[in-house]
């Protein structure tokens, strides 16, 4: 799926929250740059309020978890294969955060990019093709509708090569989100990650 040039536009002029800084970027452990959540927290996210991170195993790591709490906002925290006791083990496509929540810290693990993260049952990174990876992720954004009737989508995503060609999986999933009534907000750069924030009116 081809990005349409307003998109493309907006990734042009996208602020560099990390240009110039020397930030050691993991790609298997997930972290990427925290100014990005203290950004979206600051602006979408009231003392009191409650997050979920249905992606939270790889991602967490003493990060979102402790910024949260920073800024008073509680995070409920899922993974299929956590590895932070903080995070609680569930497969997000199906169970949700049990509880109504006013924003979503979306950042799924990447199909094809030459990283699985466990051999656990439900984990999208080995998923057998790209229409099972990309059904698994609308069953998880599902779970979103379900419970937030209004809020914010902080969402981490790449452009990156699959099977040789390239895919732009932060296009695909904010196309997704806006095809469910969600507004574009704001782009931002974290390389090698697009930070895009997205808005939901009750």
């Amino acid at each position: 799926m081809t990005p349409p040039p307003w998109y493309r536009e907006a990734k042009h002029k996208a602020p560099r929250l990390c240009e110039n800084q020397t930030y050691p970027y993991n790609f298997r452990m997930g972290e990427f740059c925290p100014g990005s959540l203290d950004r979206f927290l600051k602006r979408h996210a009231a003392s009191g309020s409650t997050l979920w991170e249905p992606f939270a195993g790889h991602t967490s790591l003493n990060q979102t978890i402790d910024i949260c709490a920073g800024f008073g906002v509680r995070l409920v925290a899922h993974d299929i294969s956590p590895i932070d006791e903080r995070v609680v083990q569930a497969d997000s496509t199906r169970v949700g955060p049990g509880l109504p929540i006013n924003g979503v810290i979306f950042h799924p693990p990447y199909y094809g990019a030459g990283c699985v993260f466990s051999d656990q049952e439900g984990e999208l990174s080995s998923e057998e093709d790209l229409d099972s990876y990309l059904a698994a992720i609308n069953r998880c954004i599902d779970r979103v509708d379900e419970v937030m009737e209004e809020g914010y989508i902080y969402l981490v995503a790449r452009t990156y090569p699959v099977k040789g060609k390239s895919f732009s999986l932060d296009w695909v999933l904010t196309n997704e989100f806006l095809s469910r009534g969600y507004e574009f907000e704001e782009a931002l750069c974290d390389t090698p990650d697009w930070i895009v924030y997205l808005s939901k009116s009750a």
